[in-house]
């Protein structure tokens, strides 16, 4: 029994990683959501089903846009699933440091509105835990510089842009944020 549920989940987890790299966020979600029924404790299927929740909503095109009322669910139903990844990655193989686990945890938080609810101490809990991890990725100093920018601390969100750009960061992807 134990062997065909490993098979049946492989087989899902499989499958959601084809449609996730298709683009087909949505059957890739159903796919994981399937695979997370057999083995709830796979930390990388709950980190791909926040990724295909994530980009179902940013990148989407075959379904069309996903209305305004709905993104932040699937936005939070990322959350949910990065953090589980975070608390079930106890073993560190899939990310060593759990520093990029954290970063997606810290730009799901910034595209739903539950966020600028939090205080500015909640806000940041993420992203610095991202960067205390791994000081050297530009990527996290620039989602850190856009957080500061929003919140209205220029010259903090200048040093963190300026630092992520001398990390060889490319400067476009700072605009994403």
């Amino acid at each position: 029994m134990v062997n065909k549920s490993k098979n049946e989940n492989d087989f899902f987890f499989e499958q959601g990683l084809k449609e996730f790299e298709s683009g087909s966020f949505w059957e890739a979600m159903n796919s994981f959501e399937k695979s997370l029924k057999l083995y709830p404790s796979e930390f990388k299927t709950h980190y791909y089903r926040g990724l295909s929740n994530f980009f179902h909503v940013t990148q989407t095109k075959s379904e069309g846009p996903v209305s305004p009322e709905w993104a932040d669910d699937y936005y939070r139903d990322a959350y949910q699933d990065f953090n589980s990844a975070i608390k079930l990655n106890t073993e560190n193989k899939f990310f060593p440091r759990n520093d990029f686990l954290y970063y997606w945890c810290a730009l799901t938080e910034i595209k739903f509105d539950k966020y600028w609810k939090l205080s500015a101490e909640e806000r940041f809990q993420n992203i610095n835990q991202a960067i205390n991890l791994n000081p050297n990725n530009g990527k996290y100093l620039a989602l850190r510089g856009r957080i500061h920018e929003k919140l209205g601390n220029l010259h903090k969100a200048n040093e963190d842009l300026c630092k992520a750009m001398e990390l060889d960061f490319d400067e476009k992807t700072i605009y994403y944020y």
